[in-house]
């Protein structure tokens, strides 16, 4: 009897040597940021859902006692800590559980707080089949290391968070988890690359009607060149290799961890693609190639293009886009004073008399007529409402303070607040401009863009109408391009149609009075 109960208390001692209190500091060690792959379960409200991560941060240290350390181990919870991991011969590494994860207060949708302390364990399936419960029988997590160094869950295995009081399963749960090493190439910059970079832009169709243009960035070497296709952001520099007349980006070329806004490691993907309908707005629909990006490379006008579509992409196994590039092309940046592209309408909701309502939504490209880069700033749009020139007044369209007939692109009236019932009659979708419309005696909506030119003249495009028709004019009367941008009474008060009397007349940078 005596014997029994020393192998009982080595048992329980064996047990609680084996747990593992939380640990919240990081350990010292060389930090690894992972690529975190996944099938979680988590909670919310009374529900778990299945889901699936992938490109997350799984930060790894080797550490110098030897050990090797997670954090959060569980990719369905954020807790923060760590788990430690002890090596077991060469490709093995061993979690030894319990191991407490969370010590904190939970607070649930009606606002009540609930302190709590939640382990990890093994989980099982029920009796019913139904949900998870601890697999107490199970003490370990065993963890295999692959050749390329990425850590990964065994096939069968489930762990998840338990209560450390009822222990019972909070709704947490990774199936298959995966910690992998990042092997793919990413561009090294030259320490010169500051003094080599000259400005370009890059246009490219990005699943809409018209392509668009943006500013780029862009060092030419004799053996490689580099791009910075997102000004706004100096972390998206691509790296190519100049082979005779083509410039050529390794498939999936890692771009880094933005730990700043995304929280996902980020790639350039090359990726084929259809274009699609859905409600009378064009898009494409990817596939990932896992294929190296080849552009034609002309070095003595700096120009590449490619037919290829390119994703700057969350992660390396699923269509997560931040960006869409088709059939790109770049090219030294001319600033030209010329003629807008055509506006291609995107959508049209006819009015229904019944809802009171209609919308347009256009592209505009921020292009000339002849190819170059004409900045967003410069682009102002007219509304046609059949053959005449439409003036929205404040009167109709509320959250307008003056009648106004000319607008900068991408503009809004108002932020929408749908709370409390605000809605713009001017809004911006994507790099789409949208206004609506309340009258039910209009055929068709034109649609024309312009800028300013040196001597404050009217560089327009031609007017494009929802039914499809592009008229370069109305009636067959030539559009007046001198006519002024706007005219103001003398108390400063825009008007639409002066009657008789004196008025400040502004066209362009131009100010003058002139009698009506």
């Amino acid at each position: 009897m005596k014997r029994l109960l020393i192998l009982a208390l080595v048992a329980v001692c064996s047990t609680v040597a084996f747990s593992q209190d939380i640990i919240k500091e990081q350990p010292e060690g060389e930090v690894e940021c992972r690529y975190r792959l996944a099938d979680i379960y988590y909670v919310s409200g009374d529900y778990a859902f299945r889901s699936h991560v992938d490109a997350g941060a799984a930060y790894v240290v080797n550490g110098t006692d030897g050990n090797v350390y997670i954090q959060n181990p569980l990719s369905s919870f954020g807790a923060g800590s760590w788990v430690k991991a002890t090596k077991r011969g060469e490709n093995q590494l061993v979690v030894a559980l319990p191991a407490m994860i969370f010590d904190g207060t939970i607070e649930d949708f009606n606002g009540q707080e609930t302190q709590v302390e939640w382990q990890m364990k093994m989980l099982r399936l029920n009796d019913a089949g139904n949900a998870y419960e601890a697999d107490d029988s199970q003490q370990e997590l065993v963890l295999q290391i692959e050749p390329d160094g990425t850590i990964a869950m065994q096939a069968d295995d489930v762990v998840g968070l338990v209560d450390k009081q009822t222990n019972e399963w909070t709704g947490f749960a990774d199936l298959g988890a995966r910690f992998e090493t990042i092997n793919e190439y990413q561009p090294s910059l030259p320490d010169d690359i500051e003094e080599r970079t000259e400005q370009c832009f890059i246009n490219y169709n990005y699943g809409q009607f018209t392509r668009m243009a943006q500013p780029a960035k862009a060092a030419f070497y004799d053996d490689r060149v580099f791009v910075l296709m997102e000004t706004a952001s100096s972390q998206y520099w691509i790296e190519g290799k100049v082979e005779g007349t083509k410039v050529i980006i390794p498939a999936n070329e890692y771009l880094g961890f933005d730990k700043n806004y995304w929280q996902s490691h980020i790639f350039l993907t090359s990726a084929s693609y259809e274009t699609l309908m859905d409600d009378g707005v064009q898009y494409n629909k990817y596939t990932l190639t896992g294929e190296d990006i080849v552009f034609d490379y002309d070095a003595a006008t700096k120009t590449m293009t490619t037919e290829q579509a390119m994703l700057i992409n969350t992660g390396k196994y699923q269509v997560e886009y931040l960006t869409e590039y088709c059939e790109m092309e770049l090219k030294p940046l001319t600033q030209v004073i010329e003629r807008p592209q055509d506006p291609a309408i995107s959508y049209f909701r006819p009015y229904y008399e019944q809802d009171d309502w209609g919308m347009v939504e256009f592209q505009q490209a921020p292009m000339t007529a002849s190819g170059e880069y004409l900045p967003l700033e410069n682009i102002y749009f007219n509304v046609w409402f059949d053959d005449q020139l439409m003036t929205f007044d404040p009167k109709e369209y509320i959250n307008l303070t003056n009648p106004m007939t000319d607008f900068p692109y991408l503009f809004t009236d108002i932020q929408a607040n749908e709370d409390e019932g605000i809605y713009p009659d001017f809004e911006i979708y994507g790099m789409g401009q949208a206004f609506y419309y309340y009258r039910n005696n209009v055929s068709r909506i034109g649609v024309q863009t312009y800028t300013i030119g040196n001597n404050g003249e009217r560089l327009r495009s031609n007017i494009v109408y929802t039914d499809g028709s592009v008229v370069s004019n109305i009636n067959h009367t030539t559009i007046d391009n001198n006519q002024p941008d706007a005219i103001y009474d003398l108390q400063g008060r825009q008007v639409a149609a002066p009657r008789q009397g004196l008025y400040i007349v502004r066209k362009g940078n131009r100010i003058s009075k002139r009698s009506f």
